[in-house]
């Protein structure tokens, strides 16, 4: 092989050739492979690569982001030596295009978006970027840039996802986002990438079954208080290299480390980053990027993982040099010789070209390395602080002191108007300090081991008018009717959407009822789902309560319990059609007692349909099911609204809502000495949820609320199905029937009708803001 200098005197020659029109005859693949060689021997000086660039452009006649094919390449050699002119695009029309010449950077303004090949140094010559499409991708979905915002030194790389689609404006979006955020300043770190997760997810449309994504890496350099930040998302990395050697600052969001290394926390040798990215695999896909949205969530507007860390810059005599770099910079090679290539005294610049040529040679993917250098400085580990996502609910950020847990950060709390749900999720938790959501799909006894058909909502709204609702729901799809969890989202987004308009709770689960019948009828299996919802209204010292199917809600304080709710089921409607909300545990725990009696007095045939749904107290009511095959939309079976007014008055009352997957592994007896005994609705909902896995049969879902109000249950007013008309509801104060009821069907033009004074009279459902009612 030739020398370097050699090559470079052989280029000059052919430029000259060029020029006095004497190239014709000569082999133009030589020149091809000639530039080739130049550009990816690493150890030829840096004019000699800039010689060799200059002259692949004046050759090819392109800009820096045009690529050609070989054949192009000789196609236009030809006519250029040949005087002809040939138009570039007509000359590319029949010819397809194949990977570009190996990288010798063109120098650009920053940011860099999708640029086949490019490079930036700063002034000072204490930052350099650089990018190459690589020598596989047809473009360049890497996007990256630099900049001094308010005496901080600030570098952000992103590498759009590959075959998701759109990964190129993934990236673009997340680095102007980000940039546009630190300039802006007063957003936390975190904050800032909630922004620009959802500014992907509502910006940038999606392929065919497939989410944009794009990872993430960025580094703040405040040198004026001598801190480090470090924000990553995905598998894109950064690390700090001195003399001694490079300490990885990041943790791929990979399936390789989630299995091999799942517990460790950076810093990181070389040695010990080499080992895992050996470890055997079928395939290692990225867990979490910005604007997607993968495995068990609980807000689609919150990554699945964020890594988030600081550390303290002390004086060295030494210089340390971050770098920051996407996975195609790693394709095949170790992160030994990644520090190796760095470590060389030669300038940032120098060192990005250099790691990209270098990876050029093995990688498949783009290729984008960024450099800060700091100066006199180096990291004092010590010191580092570390933010990462809990792995029991991605919504919440464990503070992480040398290694130690000490703290947390809900991400939730960042976004104003906080609504928190969860749908078919196999567990999820969210303690909200006055309440707490949890559901499970189940433990070993469990008849859906695979889905959870249960979904779980809180929301806090303002309405257009100026109402402030605290809203929680808890639905069960209907097990084996099909689609359960489905409606039972529907019935959560629904329920929560209408209370935002400022409708009567009634009006929400008749609009519950509606959207479920809109999106599912025609479904097979008559999908349909319970619902157990409580709306605290503290303007006007109200809490109203709704319940349609067999989910609970209950009342306890430390001097009774009551249940707000009288399961909508064949044994209980049979046997006790008048039983009315009110009843202590020991009232109903005899109540199931005498309703196992009369089954058993009935002489039924052991596990015979009737007696299964007997003893099953197999429901009669719920939002959707058979209702989606008749065509004049009636209402659920059975509806039950409380309206109980509030007291403040020093007390406090614990409201815990639940599917049957609870009452089916544990006793009433049990939620209340719970909500008794533990010191938080978080704690109230674990322990619950814990006594109920052993021996429940179904999905397991609670929600525990902790009210600073007495209930008044003497004035309580419940509005209840009439028991042969769905379409009225009875209503009841201190569990008396009233003269009053409240008719579901809707309204004809119809002369007034004479009014008899010894009739029960017929009132029209209120408007939402007469008297207040939310009935």
């Amino acid at each position: 092989m030739k020398s370097t200098g050699v090559l470079a005197n052989n280029l000059i020659s052919i430029r000259q050739r060029i020029q006095a029109g004497t190239l014709k005859a000569f082999n133009h693949k030589r020149v091809l492979n000639w530039c080739r060689k130049i550009s990816l021997d690493s150890t030829a000086p840096t004019n000699v690569r800039q010689e060799a660039a200059a002259l692949r452009r004046e050759v090819l006649g392109l800009s820096a982001n045009q690529i050609l094919s070989p054949v192009d390449s000789v196609m236009l050699l030809l006519a250029k030596a040949d005087g002809r002119t040939v138009k570039l695009r007509e000359m590319l029309r029949a010819v397809p295009k194949t990977p570009p010449l190996p990288p010798t950077a063109k120098p650009v303004t920053l940011p860099f978006f999708e640029q086949s090949d490019a490079v930036f140094v700063s002034p000072d010559g204490k930052a350099a970027l650089a990018t190459n499409v690589g020598p596989k991708r047809a473009n360049n979905e890497d996007a990256g840039h630099y900049e001094e915002v308010a005496g901080k030194r600030v570098m952000a790389l992103a590498d759009g996802m590959g075959g998701h689609g759109h990964g190129e404006a993934a990236s673009r979006i997340a680095i102007s986002t980000f940039f546009e955020a630190i300039r802006q300043g007063g957003q936390s770190i975190l904050s800032t990438m909630l922004s620009v997760h959802n500014r992907i997810k509502a910006e940038v449309p999606a392929s065919p079954g497939r989410a944009p994504g794009t990872t993430f890496v960025a580094a703040i350099v405040d040198e004026a208080k001598n801190i480090l930040q470090v924000v990553q998302i995905g598998d894109s990395r950064t690390k700090a290299v001195t003399e001694d050697g490079g300490i990885g600052l990041s943790k791929d969001h990979g399936l390789r480390w989630a299995t091999y290394a799942k517990q460790a926390r950076p810093p990181f040798a070389d040695s010990f980053i080499d080992d895992i990215d050996v470890k055997p695999i079928v395939q290692d896909p990225i867990i979490s990027a910005l604007g997607l949205t993968m495995g068990e969530k609980a807000d689609p507007r919150i990554p699945d993982k964020i890594r988030h860390i600081a550390v303290r810059l002390k004086p060295s005599a030494e210089n340390t040099k971050l770098l920051l770099y996407t996975d195609g910079a790693r394709g095949g090679v170790t992160e030994a010789e990644i520090t190796s290539i760095v470590r060389r005294g030669e300038s940032l610049g120098a060192n990005v070209e250099d790691l990209i040529a270098r990876a050029y040679q093995t990688t498949t993917d783009n290729v984008t390395v960024g450099a800060l250098l700091l100066e006199g400085l180096e990291l004092d580990y010590n010191t580092m602080v570390e933010y990462r996502t809990s792995d029991e609910d991605k919504g919440t950020m464990i503070k992480l002191v040398q290694g130690q847990p000490c703290g947390t950060i809900d991400l939730r709390a960042l976004f104003p108007g906080s609504e928190i749900t969860a749908f078919s999720q196999n567990k999820f938790f969210y303690d909200g300090g006055h309440f707490a959501l949890y559901t499970h799909k189940g433990g070993p006894r469990t008849k859906y081991p695979k889905t959870n058909e249960d979904s779980l909502g809180y929301a806090k709204v303002k309405t257009p008018n100026g109402a402030e609702f605290e809203v929680y729901v808890v639905s069960d799809g209907v097990g084996g009717h099909g689609h359960g969890e489905a409606a039972s989202r529907i019935v959560v987004e629904s329920f929560i959407s209408a209370i935002k308009e400022d409708v009567t709770v009634l009006e929400a689960t008749l609009a519950a009822q509606s959207e479920v019948r809109k999106k599912l009828s025609g479904t097979p299996g008559d999908p349909g789902a319970t619902l157990a919802a409580a709306v605290v209204d503290k303007q006007n010292n109200k809490l109203y309560t709704v319940q349609v199917g067999d989910a609970r809600v209950k009342m306890i304080d430390s001097q009774r319990e009551a249940f707000l709710s009288v399961d909508h089921g064949l044994a209980i409607g049979n046997f006790f059609p008048g039983l009315r909300p009110g009843l202590s545990d020991r009232q109903w725990e005899d109540i199931l007692r005498q309703t196992a009696q009369k089954i058993s007095a009935m002489g039924l045939e052991p596990n015979s349909p009737t007696a299964n749904a007997l003893g099953s107290n197999v429901i009669i009511s719920c939002i959707g099911g058979p209702a989606l095959r008749k065509d004049d939309a009636p209402p659920p079976s059975k509806i039950r609204i409380l309206e109980i007014p509030l007291v403040s008055n020093g007390a406090k009352t614990n409201i815990v809502l639940s599917s049957d997957g609870v009452n089916d592994g544990v006793s009433e007896e049990a939620v209340t000495t719970s909500a008794r005994s533990k010191n938080t609705p978080a704690d109230i909902a674990k322990d619950i949820v814990e006594q109920a896995l052993p021996t429940s049969g179904d999905n397991i879902s609670v929600v525990t609320i902790d009210l600073p109000y007495a209930l008044d249950l003497a004035k309580m007013i419940e509005y209840a199905s009439a028991a042969q008309d769905p379409w009225t509801l009875e209503i009841y104060a201190g569990g008396s029937l009233t003269a009053k009821t409240i008719s579901l069907k809707p309204q004809e033009a119809a002369p007034a009708p004479t009014p008899a004074p010894a009739q029960p009279q017929q009132v029209i459902i209120p408007a939402p803001r007469q008297e207040n009612a939310r009935a």
